[in-house]
């Protein structure tokens, strides 16, 4: 964490404490309700993960694969939507990326999307 500014320390640490407490809690036991349909749409978000859309009047890129957290959110269980989630993540930080320093700085990112994942857990009837 040397790249990590020392007053940002803490927010960063606990950010990927709640995220590691959010992905064992919401992965472990791990419950699929489709053996076909998670697999086919892993795949799909791996794929999507690795595009970037151009929005008009706009200077970032968005991510293709906010469908399929959609979709995962929608009609699959909290294991299959934090999997796909957190795959989706880690795919899109290291996409065509130099590895130099990039664990530290991503590894906030994939926890928040787990933290979001757990929140979604919390918040919805399953």
């Amino acid at each position: 964490m040397s790249g990590i500014p020392g007053r940002a320390r803490p927010f960063v640490f606990l950010v990927c404490a709640f995220g590691a407490l959010s992905l064992l809690t919401g992965v472990f036991p791990w419950h699929s309700s489709h053996s076909l349909l998670f697999p086919s749409y892993l795949l799909l978000t791996i794929a999507a993960s690795a595009l970037k859309t151009v929005l008009p009047a706009s200077e970032g890129t968005v991510s293709v694969n906010f469908v399929f957290f959609l979709v995962g959110v929608c009609n699959m269980t909290i294991s299959e939507t934090l999997a796909l989630a957190l795959v989706a993540t880690v795919v899109q930080c290291f996409w065509r990326l130099d590895l130099r320093g990039a664990v530290q700085s991503r590894l906030p990112l994939a926890a928040s999307v787990a933290v979001a994942g757990g929140c979604n857990r919390l918040l919805s009837a399953e």
